[in-house]
Order: C-alpha cells, then sequence, then structure tokens
C-alpha cells in the first residue's frame, strides 16, 4: 500500500496549497465536494489488497481488509489507524484478556463498529462496547493545543476547529444496532463532554481490555488517560489516534506518562496514531534499582 500512502502524500500537498491561494468560501465549497470523492478512492484501492490475500490464501487477512472496507464510509481514522486497531482488538481475544472495549471520540462511529465487530466474535468473554462523544464535534482547542512557532495544532490539511469531525447520536446508533445489529444490551452511548462524563461514567465501564482515545485536543485525551487508563488491564491495548497529528495530544500523553514514570514501548501505526500494550509495570526508577 506504499503507492496509496505516497499518493496521499501528494494530494495532501495540492490541497494545503489550494487553500492558501483559494477564498476560504470557494475552497471550504471545494473539499466538501471532493472528499467524500478522495474517501470513495481510497476505499477502492484499500480493496486490491484483497486480492493479493485471496490469491495466497491468507483467509485472516482477507477477512480484515473486508471488515475494514465495510465501515471505511463510515470513519475519518486512516488505513494504518484501523488496521492497527483491528489487529490489537483481535490480539486480546486470542489472548483471552477480559475487559470492556472502550472508544473515546466516536465521530460517526466506524472505527468504534470494526472494534466491536470483534469484541463481539467470542461471546464468552462476555465484552461491552462503550462509545463516549460530545456527538457535537471537536470542542475549541486551547493553548495547550499550539506550537510554538506555529500557526496551527498539528499535521492536518485543513485546520480543525470547533464542531469538526461530528457524528450525531442517531446516526451512530443507526449504524450499531441497525446496519450491524450488534447486541443493544451490550452497547453503551455516552454523550457528553468528556471531563463532565467520565468522572461519573467511566467508573461503570470496569475493566478495560482496548482503550481508543481520539479526542484530538491536549484536555481531551488527558481527561482520559486520567480517568481511564488505570482501568485497562494487564496485556490490554491502549491506542491514541492523534499521536503524531496533533502538538496537544502528544504533549498529553508524554506528560501523563512522564508524570506517572511508566515505561511503555510506544509504536506508530504509520499514520499518525500510536499504540502499546499495558504490562503489569512499576515505576522506572523503581525497575533500575532491581
Amino acid at each position: 500500500m506504499s503507492y496509496l500512502f505516497g499518493a496521499k502524500k501528494y494530494l495532501k500537498k495540492a490541497v494545503m496549497v489550494l487553500q492558501k491561494i483559494l477564498p476560504k468560501t470557494i475552497f471550504d465549497k471545494f473539499y466538501s465536494a471532493m472528499f467524500p470523492k478522495y474517501k470513495t478512492f481510497v476505499r477502492k484501492c484499500y480493496g486490491a489488497k484483497s486480492l493479493g490475500y485471496r490469491l495466497s490464501g491468507n483467509s485472516k487477512a482477507l477477512k480484515m481488509v473486508k471488515d475494514i472496507q465495510n465501515i471505511m464510509p463510515y470513519t475519518l481514522v486512516g488505513i494504518g489507524g484501523l488496521e492497527a486497531t483491528y489487529r490489537l482488538s483481535k490480539m486480546v481475544n486470542e489472548k483471552g484478556i477480559k475487559g470492556s472495549f472502550v472508544e473515546l471520540g466516536v465521530a460517526r462511529g466506524g472505527c468504534a463498529a470494526l472494534m466491536a465487530g470483534i469484541a463481539f466474535e467470542q461471546g464468552d468473554l462476555n465484552r461491552q462496547m462503550w462509545l463516549f462523544d460530545s456527538f457535537e464535534g471537536l470542542p475549541d482547542p486551547t493553548q495547550d493545543d499550539y506550537q510554538s512557532g506555529e500557526d496551527g495544532t498539528g499535521d492536518h490539511v485543513r485546520p480543525l476547529s470547533r464542531g469538526e469531525c461530528l457524528g450525531t447520536l442517531e446516526e451512530v446508533k443507526d449504524l450499531f444496532l441497525n446496519k450491524c445489529r450488534f447486541p443493544e444490551d451490550k452497547v453503551f452511548f455516552v454523550k457528553g463532554w468528556f471531563q463532565d462524563t467520565l468522572p461519573l461514567k467511566g467508573k461503570e465501564v470496569g475493566d478495560i481490555a482496548v482503550l481508543r482515545i481520539d479526542g484530538d485536543w491536549y484536555e481531551s485525551t488527558k481527561c482520559c488517560l486520567e480517568q481511564l487508563y488505570d482501568r485497562v488491564v494487564s496485556g490490554g491495548a491502549v491506542i491514541i489516534d492523534d499521536y503524531q497529528s496533533c502538538y496537544g495530544c502528544k504533549k498529553a500523553v508524554d506528560e501523563f506518562l512522564l508524570h506517572r514514570d511508566l515505561d511503555v514501548d510506544i509504536s506508530l501505526d504509520g499514520r499518525g496514531g500510536c499504540f502499546f500494550i499495558k504490562s503489569d509495570q512499576i515505576a522506572k526508577n523503581e525497575g533500575n534499582a532491581i
């Protein structure tokens, strides 16, 4: 898929040039018209991977491509992020790691649906799927989301503003309960800003096997980690969607790990996100003393 990532890089540069030379109203109309076409193009290109897997008889990889293709119309997450989420969710299933699957920052629900499809594959694990979102789009960024000498908040095609990445509660429920037909008693939708909902509802989540944070901003990411990280079980996966693409997100993660004195092996997904596996960790200073 290197050709696709290369094409995306040049397309991004072209869009950024257009943004600089076109009036905002014209650029916004152009972007709104072209983005769905671009997503369709990416989905078709990604589907080409299935041919190779079919010829090689790799049924597991073929299923991954098909499952990801099915949810791509409902997500803004890139291919690298979707594949990482898929593989990590599969991994905790295969290892029998118990706990809920949780996504914070759901947007239109596609990535969460990918997780839920895996969560409910093994009934003996009795998983729950938790979806936290304002369902009003992004809040405003704060000063912590900007980097010194930079005008924007990260590596974006265009600036992210309040209300971006919007998915309504109604459309996400329709995806989960009508289109995907996931068990209604196992799916929990929590509407509201993280700082308002997590102190109350976070306690109800219980153990977490996969924690996926897609809040973009510093305060959102910080709140998610502070409220839910301790609920992730040993061997569970922590996924940070915007680690390399949003300055504030990376700052929040790095500060959290430093403050907790946690030494984790961070892996990058190749499109802006990262992930790591939680272990029964002791503080770095204690570990060095042993």
